[in-house]
């Protein structure tokens, strides 16, 4: 599992996206706990969904689980419609 602290930007977003594949080299879910992340940028957002499709193409079926309910409304709308997109 994956809690994420501070910010999620340009800077930190690349960083999560190598830990998030690395993780689910070593397992079949994963989970990222948004809690404590005091920022998340467009690029953070990008990230999630991006890795999500990373994973699930051409390995079998990961599970990704991500704890979002501290992130403001408008990030969480913007995050959903992202993921919804990954196949």
């Amino acid at each position: 599992d994956i809690a994420l602290d501070g910010r999620l930007d340009t800077t930190t977003a690349p960083e999560l996206d190598n830990v998030i594949l690395e993780q689910y080299a070593e397992g079949e879910m994963l989970t990222v706990d948004c809690e404590k992340l005091a920022y998340i940028s467009s690029a953070g957002l990008r990230v999630l969904p991006l890795s999500a499709y990373a994973v699930h193409a051409p390995t079998p079926p990961h599970t990704l689980v991500i704890s979002y309910a501290a992130l403001p409304e408008d990030r969480i709308e913007e995050l959903v419609r992202r993921l919804d997109t990954v196949g």
